[in-house]
């Protein structure tokens, strides 16, 4: 009897303590997913996500469509998200999960249109806060960010034409059913695309400052020029101006669509060359987050995948996998002038890493180092390596691919400056304070409203719309909806799955 109790006790032990072990596990945080917390980078419509994973592709942004969620009034259905969010978590990938667009039921559309009717604003928003609620609710704890719509000040996504008014009613319904069903959760404003802010200035003029947590942005130039081909710099002045001024100063910007597509005149190589540069730029400026547009290319026309339609890497999924790893734990440092070259320093403990390229055609450079070149290294954007040229002195060819050099101490920068490095840093915060005094001034006296028509910038497109029918990896062109279970794509009004 007392070997038979003693056994008992043993088990309960065991019991007891796997019990512990468990909930110490559960409660504690995966390092994975802290480090996505953390991570800058991520990609639109990921889905596979090891491969995401080995791209250093830590963010997915994913629809959370109404309609697919809600079919029916009253009728909610979460599966089909539930796996695509474990299936993320497990992988070590956040998810920021887009709340969109009008379920069919719910749709202000008239009833006589047969096409776009969800991309209409719902005619109720009681029915809209009640979607928004059930959805956080059912997702806090796993997904925490969300962005309000996409492109609303479009008509692609704004039928019949964009209303800032709608689009604040619509912000400041989603703001508080999500807060109020998760209290912690970020709120990311819908993403407006182009480069006229006269949208956001009349939603922000309705009051939304208060309704939402995060500026996003889909900086889509309309060509193909990169950032450093326009005044880049001067558009997110007047884009951080306009947080200012509304108080959101302080907010982070997050880049939730950017891209340049495969086409005439951008080669596969020029796609890597397009997304590194425009990143360095972006992470110059004070972008917080990138999520490139878009993951898989379609099997129809190569577009602006960062992948094949068969999962091959293309040169701009090898870039970024390098890119990230090289920025791994760094700070933006300070932008060096070289008269007509791009040249980017990064700040990690004691090192200092440069990104540097010419916007146009190329260049030959020769510069002094403090160092000795043996403990520098230079490589290109897929990790290539390239001769400095000799000791304690380097000699690039420089072309608009651009060429990383790490090992760097910040006396190499000062020599290759040929001016105290020091010296660069304070220039620069004696030239933020100026900027900063003379806001004022331009809000009081300078500014005038513009008077201009609306930027139409275009995304790249995986997918020909005269394709009507076929389906790519994430979009029914035929009907513009799709629904998502597990990995594949399920369209909702065609009932069936996508083609894989």
């Amino acid at each position: 009897m007392t070997a038979s109790v003693s056994g008992i006790h043993r088990m309960l032990f065991v019991a007891i303590a796997a019990s512990a072990l468990l909930a110490v596990s559960a409660s504690s945080s995966d390092p994975r997913l802290e480090k996505a917390d953390r991570w800058p980078f991520g990609v639109n419509h990921g889905h596979n996500f090891s491969i995401m994973v080995e791209g250093e592709l830590l963010w997915h942004r994913q629809d959370f469509t109404w309609n697919a969620i809600e079919p029916k009034n009253g009728t909610f259905i979460f599966d089909q998200y539930d796996q695509v969010v474990e299936e993320a978590t497990q992988a070590g990938v956040r998810i920021l999960g887009i709340l969109d667009y009008s379920a069919e039921w719910a749709s202000s559309a008239p009833t006589i249109w047969t096409d776009g009717r969800d991309r209409a604003p719902p005619k109720n928003l009681e029915d809209w806060k009640e979607y928004v609620y059930k959805t956080v609710e059912h997702f806090k704890g796993r997904v925490s960010h969300w962005e309000v719509w996409n492109e609303p000040n479009i008509d692609d996504f704004w039928l019949p034409e964009p209303d800032p008014l709608g689009y604040a009613n619509l912000l400041r319904a989603a703001y508080l059913a999500a807060k109020e069903a998760d209290p912690e959760c970020t709120i990311v404003i819908g993403g407006p695309i182009g480069w006229n802010f006269d949208f956001l200035r009349e939603v922000y003029s309705y009051g939304a400052s208060k309704y939402f947590d995060a500026m996003a942005w889909h900086p889509y130039p309309g060509n193909d020029s990169c950032f450093d081909q326009f005044d880049f710099a001067g558009s997110m002045k007047e884009l951080k101006d306009l947080m200012a001024e509304n108080g959101d100063a302080n907010k982070e910007i997050w880049f939730t669509e950017l891209a340049w597509g495969i086409g005439p005149n951008v080669t596969r190589d020029d796609q890597a060359n397009l997304l590194v540069r425009a990143y360095v730029l972006s992470l110059a400026e004070g972008v917080d987050r990138l999520l490139w547009f878009n993951f898989r290319g379609s099997p129809l026309e190569e577009g602006s995948g960062l992948i094949d339609s068969d999962f091959t890497p293309r040169p701009a999924f090898i870039a970024h996998a390098n890119m990230a790893r090289v920025l791994e734990g760094t700070q933006y440092d300070a932008k060096l002038s070289i008269k007509g070259v791009q040249c980017h320093v990064f700040r990690k403990g004691d090192e200092r890493i440069v990104f540097i390229w010419v916007p146009d055609g190329t260049r030959e450079i020769r510069k002094k180092l403090k160092s000795n070149t043996g403990d520098v290294v230079a490589q290109d954007i897929v990790g290539n390596k390239i001769e400095l040229g000799g000791s304690k002195r380097i000699r690039l060819s420089l072309s608009e691919r651009p060429i990383i050099i790490t090992g760097l101490t910040a006396a190499d920068i000062r020599s290759i400056t040929g001016a105290p490095y020091a010296m660069l840093l304070i220039g620069a915060a004696l030239a933020a304070a100026l900027a900063v005094a003379l806001v004022g001034v331009y809000i009081r006296v300078l500014r005038r409203p513009r008077i201009e028509a609306p930027v139409r910038a275009r995304k790249p497109l995986d997918v020909s719309l005269k394709c009507q029918g076929v389906f790519d990896p994430d979009l029914c062109y035929k009907c513009r909806s799709y629904a998502v279970k597990g990995s594949r794509h399920f369209c909702m009004k065609n009932n069936k799955f996508l083609e894989q």
